[in-house]
């Protein structure tokens, strides 16, 4: 008796310890999703583009009225709530955001530039 009760014993401690056993780490997969907005004098290009975890890459065009200093900062926030739009409807299909970028500003010339980058990560 004293022997199945050890044996019992030591079988459930074994069983018991499979359980802190380390698992595989799951594969993680990353996309991007980048607002775009171009402007030269009052002509604008805007979009959002995404970069799939495979490379392959797609644009939405948005657009843009630009007439009026007022009309550019109109069209700014277009871009935003779109890029934003794209990031939240990946959300709903399992995607996470890991981080936003803040919103870079760059000038060449009379051409401006402004880019704001979200990275999800999937799971």
């Amino acid at each position: 008796m004293k022997k199945f009760f050890v044996l019992a014993a030591v079988t459930l401690a074994a069983t018991g310890s499979w359980a802190f056993y380390p698992k595989a780490a799951e594969s993680t997969a990353y996309m991007m999703v980048i607002g775009n907005f171009t402007l030269n004098s009052f002509s604008a290009d805007a979009n959002v583009t995404t970069l799939l975890p495979n490379g392959q890459q797609s644009e939405q065009v948005v657009d843009v009225k630009i007439r009026s200093a007022e009309k550019i900062t109109i069209g700014f926030v277009e871009v935003q709530k779109a890029a934003l739009a794209k990031a939240n409807d990946l959300a709903k299909s399992g995607w996470r955001i890991v981080s936003a970028s803040p919103s870079t500003f760059t000038k060449t010339g009379t051409t401006y530039v402004n880019q704001t980058v979200y990275l999800l990560e999937k799971r």
